[in-house]
């Protein structure tokens, strides 16, 4: 941790107005001294590029326990420059559960099945989709619409995967409980 510090530094040095930088700084001093201490970097990386997508939500990150308003705006300054990004797409949901804002949290919702639909961030979207159907404490949605968004997850990222070449075909129970009984009979050579 002290060596990527020192590294971050050094390139600081070399490029003091890369807003990418600021934004990674930020990142790792949230990670080492708490969230409050990556509010400058964030600041600065907004003000290098007031259009980074990544700096709005992660001032957003920041701020959501504190100052949910303000988070709020920095979540929806994110999404006007990136509407697919899931941090702040699943922080503005958070808010508005926590809120009990139902006519914007059924926008924030569409808009984050539209995301994932499209695919973005395809190497954390099993990550997120957990996290948006199983990650809230407080989740005002009927169960029958928490299945439903989880039948359309799993249909639309196994669409996706096969269609990458991820997946073959689907595999029935039976095929794969014979793959594990067989597997369990190899010896190492």
């Amino acid at each position: 941790e002290k060596e990527a510090m020192e590294t971050f530094q050094k390139a600081l040095l070399l490029a003091p107005n890369l807003a990418p930088l600021h934004y990674n700084l930020g990142n790792l001093v949230g990670k080492l001294k708490g969230d409050a201490a990556s509010i400058p970097y964030y600041a600065r990386a907004l003000e290098l590029d007031p259009d980074y997508a990544s700096a709005w939500s992660g001032l957003g990150v920041v701020h959501r326990q504190s100052m949910p308003a303000k988070a709020a705006h920095c979540f929806r300054e994110a999404l006007a420059r990136d509407p697919d990004n899931l941090v702040a797409l699943q922080g503005l949901l958070a808010i508005e559960q926590r809120d009990c804002d139902f006519d914007s949290m059924g926008e924030t919702y569409a808009a984050t099945l539209d995301a994932l639909k499209r695919g973005a961030y395809r190497r954390l979207i099993w990550q997120r989709a957990a996290n948006l159907v199983y990650g809230s404490l407080f989740a005002p949605f009927p169960w029958k619409t928490i299945h439903a968004l989880q039948d359309h997850i799993a249909l639309s990222l196994g669409r996706e995967a096969r269609t990458q070449g991820m997946l073959s075909k689907p595999v029935s129970r039976q095929q794969e409980g014979d793959r594990r009984l067989r597997l369990g009979y190899l010896s190492p050579s």
